[in-house]
């Protein structure tokens, strides 16, 4: 039986199609050959792909940065501008003194010895507490042998302390 003839029109066309389609990817056997090749490029192309994408997010953070500042900076380049022309003094921020500085420096060393005292006298207040709470506890075990002595056939003994308290 004769083929039809439309599908001997289309048919080199496909073969020629596939044919070119294929052509790129006769080194994927290769890739496919050597799968440990294959998992250190995906990863270095990761790892590449990922520091491109952190490069672009840092430079769109930094772009959109300067278009939000834009407006303070331009008001702050005229003012500058015009108060020269008009010789005004302008406004700008001093840096604080040296006589500040130390001032500041004693005030931090000041409010770290205070903290420092607080968090010592809560440790002394929980050593306490933990102290009351084990003398409790040794109470109870007393009582409980008192009231039940065959319950146990082993002495009880009391609880070890394992806390910060002992040393």
């Amino acid at each position: 039986m004769k083929q039809p003839v439309a599908e001997n029109l289309f048919q080199p066309s496909l073969d020629r199609w596939i044919d070119q389609g294929a052509a790129p990817y006769l080194n994927l056997t290769w890739w496919v050959a050597h799968p440990l090749v294959m998992v250190v490029a995906i990863v270095v192309l990761l790892v590449l792909v990922q520091g491109i994408l952190g490069l672009v997010s840092n430079v769109i953070k930094r772009l959109l940065l300067l278009i939000v500042k834009s407006p303070y900076l331009l008001l702050q380049w005229l003012l500058a501008k015009s108060s020269k022309s008009l010789s005004l003094p302008t406004m700008t921020l001093k840096s604080p003194s040296r006589k500040r500085k130390v001032e500041t420096e004693d005030n931090l060393q000041e409010r770290l010895l205070i903290a420092l005292n607080q968090l010592e006298m809560a440790k002394q207040e929980q050593d306490r507490v933990l102290k009351e709470l084990k003398m409790i506890l040794v109470e109870s075990q007393r009582k409980a042998k008192a009231v039940h002595p065959s319950a146990s056939s082993s002495p009880s003994q009391p609880l070890k302390n394992t806390s910060l308290v002992d040393r």
